[in-house]
């Protein structure tokens, strides 16, 4: 699973997916979302986590409601039907 931090920005996170696709490994078999909640928005990298997903067959992690003011942006990640959630500790529904 590769890492797309929201604190590198979505350029290292449009790079990194360069170099995975590029690479073609049977071991990079996904992506995550992850790093500081207060950096960055999740919509700033929807398009690249969609594409990601669509277009080389990665499965995505998302990190959410790691934090109270995470909440709504919670609800467009889970509303992405990521394949697997992470944290989830504000979650009130």
């Amino acid at each position: 699973m590769a890492s797309i931090n929201r604190q590198s920005g979505v350029e290292a996170a449009e790079k990194m997916l360069e170099v995975i696709k590029e690479m073609k490994s049977p071991y990079v078999v996904g992506i995550e979302l992850s790093g500081d909640p207060r950096t960055g928005k999740f919509e700033d990298y929807r398009e690249l986590i969609e594409k990601a997903r669509h277009d080389l067959g990665l499965k995505v992690s998302l990190h959410c409601a790691e934090i109270e003011e995470q909440a709504q942006e919670a609800d467009a990640m889970i509303d992405m039907k990521p394949d697997r959630l992470g944290h989830c500790c504000f979650l009130n529904n």
